[in-house]
């Protein structure tokens, strides 16, 4: 049986190969298609689609070559490596595209050149066709190449351009037009490709599981908080999101999840492979700005206070207009973006701090209105009590209650002593007797608190099993519990330490194990709506 048949799927929803069944028609890559149609069909030259790795070029190339086929009189040509070792090869190569003769394409450059103007002029003058050469990954065509395209498209009659040409490349192709202004000056249009919205972000993850066979009436794979985790871990490029989506199913099948939660797509996006590289900035920034927008002038103070603190350059946060930082709307133009469903969550990480200038905060009333409707959810009711732990030789119940809730003070002991009404005395339990650790809400974390955690289990007995057996190298650890409607009750072990300086927190993880670096994941932020059980001081 193939993995995506677990989840009852019918094909590979996360494929990185550029199967147009696949396309999310977002409002840029439509607006990209459709300006390339236009242009091609009015026969204007050069056209030029831009955009750095995985924004989505080759995708919006075999979606154009689609729609091109169904045009009646186009004919299209490919080349998708436009790597030649020669100018020769070059000229050979798309003299054979376009229909030149066997017997002439051993011909010198200058006869090629003559005979692909040949059969390009008589094919659109004599039999009225367009003739189009679209051609992939342009940044790796060579200065020479620049030179035979240039003359190439010099070929022309007095009322039009005898080829259309489309050429898709990296963004350091604007450096080599930037060179070569003649051939700059040709090019009818030059769009630049940007990485997606969250909104875009989360059409197209379901567009990609529709198509492979989700059924709309099915519960969602991916709660609305684990669309946020891929957003900020991918930066909203589609490569990225393609790739870390088909990891986090794997993940799902690994762990017998049926949901994609927020913390299950950080702990597969978190860095694995260096020590302390984890950068949580990005995070702060973002929750601040969020805040902003939702909450408006009641939070815009203390949203200023923290970024005068923590950046000493300003950091603009938007509730309106047009501001180069981060994004609640998609890529493109002046797009307002519906986040429905589940209430956003925000993790930190390298990739969002990148992205953050990559689009705008949408400080819209609509933009509000769908984060609240998001907040006003409702779920089911938070647990009553967090589990029952059958108690091993050694432990104190007075040590495991500091453990859960932060303190073990009078008021937490009395309250776990009356969950336990069969116990005479909490410090005389021995082992093998079961203890009841009823929930006890605790105050939210404080603002700015940063937790280093090192995974996550299903249930109190689980975690002090894992407490139980840490090395002796490692430092202490603690539970981080909390309840969300969306992801249940979540159980985090955590460096027991609490930071309150992101550059104090990073420099932390690089002073751990080896072993123990490369498992953790930084968390600055945390889930609205959350019913906190274990209190975070000042440790």
């Amino acid at each position: 049986m193939k993995y995506f048949e677990y989840l009852r799927l019918q094909r590979e929803p996360f494929s990185i190969s550029p199967d147009p069944d696949f396309f999310y028609e977002s409002e840029q890559h439509e607006q990209c298609l459709d300006q390339l149609e236009a242009a091609i069909t009015l026969r204007r030259g050069l056209n030029i689609v831009v955009g750095d790795v995985g924004t989505g070029k080759t995708l919006v190339c075999r979606m154009l070559m689609q729609r091109l086929s169904h045009t009646t009189g186009v004919n299209v040509h490919l080349v998708s490596d436009p790597y030649f070792e020669s100018g020769k090869d070059f000229l050979q190569t798309l003299a054979s595209l376009f229909g030149v003769s066997e017997r002439r394409l051993s011909s010198t450059p200058r006869v090629l050149k003559e005979a692909i103007r040949d059969i390009l002029e008589m094919k659109a003058v004599e039999q009225h066709k367009i003739n189009v050469l679209i051609i992939d990954e342009g940044q790796k065509i060579s200065r020479e190449h620049i030179e035979i395209l240039r003359e190439i498209l010099n070929f022309e009659t007095e009322s039009e351009k005898l080829l259309q040409m489309v050429i898709f490349a990296q963004n350091e192709f604007e450096d080599v037009l930037a060179l070569y202004e003649n051939l700059a000056d040709r090019a009818n249009l030059i769009y630049r490709l940007k990485p997606l919205g969250v909104g875009d972000t989360k059409r197209l993850i379901l567009k990609r599981l529709r198509v492979a066979g989700k059924k709309s009436t099915e519960s969602a794979i991916f709660t609305s908080s684990a669309v946020w985790a891929v957003y900020w871990s991918t930066g909203g490029y589609p490569r990225k999101i393609i790739r870390l989506c088909h990891q986090v199913l794997l993940a799902m099948i690994a762990r017998n999840k049926t949901r994609a939660t927020w913390r299950l797509v950080r702990s597969v996006a978190a860095p694995r492979s260096s020590r302390g590289k984890q950068l949580i900035w990005g995070g702060i920034v973002v929750s601040l700005a969020v805040a902003a927008v939702m909450y408006g002038p009641q939070t815009k103070q203390f949203v200023q206070h923290m970024m005068a603190r923590w950046f000493p350059d300003p950091v603009a946060v938007a509730t309106g207009g047009e501001t180069e930082t981060m994004s609640l709307s998609a890529q493109g133009p002046s797009k307002t973006e519906d986040i429905p469903g589940e209430t956003a969550t925000i993790a930190s990480d390298q990739s969002s701090a990148r992205s953050l200038h990559q689009s705008e905060i949408n400080g819209s009333e609509a933009v509000q209105n769908n984060l609240q409707a998001s907040l006003d959810a409702t779920g089911p009711p938070p647990p009553g009590l967090l589990g029952r732990v059958r108690i091993e030789p050694g432990w104190v119940v007075e040590k495991m209650a500091r453990q859960i809730y932060g303190r073990s003070d009078h008021q937490i002991l009395d309250i776990v002593a009356q969950a336990n009404p069969d116990i005479y005395d909490l410090g005389l339990v021995g082992a093998g007797q079961t203890i009841v650790f009823p929930a006890i809400v605790a105050s939210p974390p404080p603002y700015g608190s940063v937790l280093l955690v090192i995974g996550q289990v299903e249930s109190l007995p689980d975690a002090f099993a894992v407490l139980a057996q840490k090395p002796d190298d490692w430092p202490n650890l603690r539970l981080f519990v909390y309840y969300h409607p969306t992801e249940g009750l979540v159980i985090d072990i955590v460096v027991y330490k609490v930071f309150f300086s992101p550059v104090e927190a990073a420099r932390a993880v690089t002073e751990l194990p080896v072993e123990l670096s490369e498992r953790v994941v930084v968390v600055d932020s945390f889930l609205p709506q959350s019913t906190f059980y274990s209190e975070l001081g000042s440790s």
